[in-house]
């Protein structure tokens, strides 16, 4: 493919053939049963200490806390944007906001 003139359908089915290539290792390894089993979880307006795992009072969140003590709570993680909705579109479609 030369790099100066490329059309889509070069474009296109090198980025498959690279998909493919990276996907290998992912099918092979759902495969074995070895991927994780990842729970990610987003709330509209709920700041890090509304849960009663992270020392809330008055709201409790039963189910929550059993799923961050059996798992892994993140206790310090940042965001893209300090506001809700460009922080949970940057999350879930891996771009900047």
């Amino acid at each position: 493919m030369n790099a100066g003139k490329c059309s889509r359908r070069d474009f296109l089915k090198a980025v498959g053939v690279g998909a493919a290539l990276l996907a290998g290792p992912v099918v092979s390894a759902a495969r074995r049963g070895d991927r994780p089993n990842i729970l990610f979880c987003i709330a509209d307006d709920w700041s890090w200490p509304d849960a009663s795992i992270a020392g809330a009072n008055v709201i409790k969140t039963p189910t929550f806390d059993r799923v961050a003590r059996e798992g892994v709570l993140f206790e310090n993680a940042f965001v893209s944007a300090p506001s809700c909705t460009p922080s949970r579109g940057a999350i879930l479609t891996g771009q900047w906001h």
